[in-house]
């Protein structure tokens, strides 16, 4: 690899490391985040322990908490990995697993320098942005590729996790950076093809009308959760939305009707409140899985990250690894987690508009779930609703739910702007000083543009008035020194 050499020696002593434990017949635990990106990147290392004919037990975790650690240390096995986590946990990892071989692959940005005991991949040690050049998934590739050469098949997998983690921030909403690399292998091997399309969900499987009704990304006024008005669109576009008795996808259309389509959507949400720039976003970068038959789920990345998303957010975060790893008999009851969660998406995002949902202090948006989102969607919706323009830019967003499972702690996921970054603003060390200086148990991570943290439920509006000072704070002194 031409750029960043330092960066591919850690990768080729990581895969090394790897291969020599596989040696050694002892079992591997491995670790990783129930979102797209874990999941791909947990089902590519796993994929290259088993091709390589490793013991491992993989475990997908909401969130790498000092109990699970504590669990882990319990087991006393010799060797751990952890995936798309463990940057944030450092400290309580050299606590408790001291005496163990421990691999870290990670993305999201470090506490301080690298001086861990631990083999730590992580971009940001090297000047490479973990936000928007390389995912978990992207890295985990990179070290199954050093393992094996014909893991280049694995490609697809890091694009999905590339997506899943919103990293499709370049030109035309296209995954740039390192990624670009993985794109290429992928291309190479013929089993990706990248080009601009209409950004409809489900455009490779779902008939126009229900891809159009399931879009929440750009959520469309009018459109997205309205399948009569999807249906409207078509008849007013002249597009038949059957051929031979069967439903047509988007992919089925050619590009005049794309055109047409396109030109009608705009023309309805416009009248409905759809910003006119929002309307540009319609349009942008579609990565096919040549590999996956025509009508997949699996053969678009969207939806396969969205597939992968459904998994882990409806606590089946085994059934996206079996997915991962090519078991097709998974596939129909991961469909209905899939269908489940788009409809509970839609379902949010309309209660997210409603009147009042959204409160205002200085420097944030807040909205708190209450009874309506569970905590594993709520970063989800805070997400999307930041994405496709659902509230004012000038001020990240904060979302906050019940943890279902636990007695007074509550789940906080933020999320920013582009410009805010540019401004100063830093989500994860904000969320991390917020409960630094509120002197609570509780646990924070994440990149400048996304984080999430757990706090004591009755703590809720001490931390948020705690956090909109230090984000006022982090922006007003970036302005003070330009």
């Amino acid at each position: 690899m031409g750029e960043h050499p330092e960066f591919f020696n850690l990768i080729n002593r990581t895969a090394d490391e790897i291969q020599g434990w596989i040696q050694d017949n002892e079992i591997i635990r491995v670790a990783s985040h129930l979102d797209a990106d874990g999941l791909s990147a947990g089902g590519i290392i796993s994929q290259a322990l088993y091709r390589e004919g490793g013991k491992f037990h993989l475990r997908i975790i909401r969130q790498l908490e000092k109990s699970f650690i504590k669990e882990l240390a319990d087991e006393k096995r010799k060797y751990y990995i952890f995936i798309d986590m463990g940057t944030g946990q450092i400290n309580t990892l050299e606590e408790y697993l001291a005496d163990n071989k421990v691999i870290i692959i990670d993305h999201h940005k470090p506490l301080n320098e690298n001086k861990s005991q631990f083999l730590h991949v992580n971009p940001h040690f090297f000047g490479i942005d973990g936000v928007t050049e390389i995912s978990g998934a992207g890295i985990a590739y990179f070290v199954a590729k050093a393992m094996n050469e014909q893991n280049t098949d694995l490609a697809n997998l890091a694009v999905v996790g590339g997506i899943g983690d919103r990293q499709d921030k370049g030109k035309y909403f296209s995954l740039s950076g390192l990624n670009e690399l993985i794109i290429k292998d992928g291309t190479n091997a013929g089993i990706l093809k990248e080009e601009r399309d209409l950004r409809f969900f489900g455009k490779e499987s779902r008939p126009i009308h229900l891809s159009l009704k399931y879009t929440t990304e750009p959520f469309i006024p009018g459109i997205s959760g309205n399948e009569e008005n999807c249906i409207r669109i078509l008849m007013s576009a002249g597009i038949k939305p059957k051929e031979n008795k069967k439903w047509r996808t988007i992919s089925d259309l050619s590009q005049d009707e794309k055109v047409k389509l396109n030109s009608a959507i705009v023309k309805f949400a416009l009248k409905k409140g759809f910003d006119r720039k929002e309307a540009l976003n319609l349009i942008g970068t579609s990565y096919t899985f040549l590999n996956e038959e025509k009508g997949s789920v699996l053969r678009d990345a969207r939806e396969f990250s969205s597939l992968l998303n459904a998994c882990g957010r409806m606590s089946k975060g085994g059934l996206g690894i079996s997915i991962c790893m090519g078991d097709k008999d998974s596939f129909e009851e991961a469909l209905k987690s899939l269908t489940e969660y788009r409809k509970k998406i839609a379902e949010y995002l309309n209660w997210f508009q409603e009147k009042d949902i959204v409160q205002e202090k200085k420097a944030i948006y807040h909205f708190h779930g209450g009874k309506k989102i569970i905590d594993k969607m709520i970063g989800t919706i805070t997400s999307i609703a930041t994405s496709s323009n659902l509230i004012k830019s000038d001020k990240p967003l904060i979302g906050i739910a019940y943890i279902a499972d636990a007695e007074n702690l509550s789940k906080i996921s933020a999320r920013g702007f582009p410009e805010l970054i540019e401004k100063g603003l830093d989500l994860g060390k904000a969320l991390r000083d917020t409960i630094k200086k509120l002197k609570i148990e509780g646990e924070a991570g994440g990149h400048n543009i996304a984080a999430g943290a757990q706090i004591p439920t009755d703590l809720e509006n001490k931390f948020l008035e705690t956090l909109d000072t230090i984000i006022e704070k982090q922006i007003l002194n970036k302005n003070r020194n330009l």
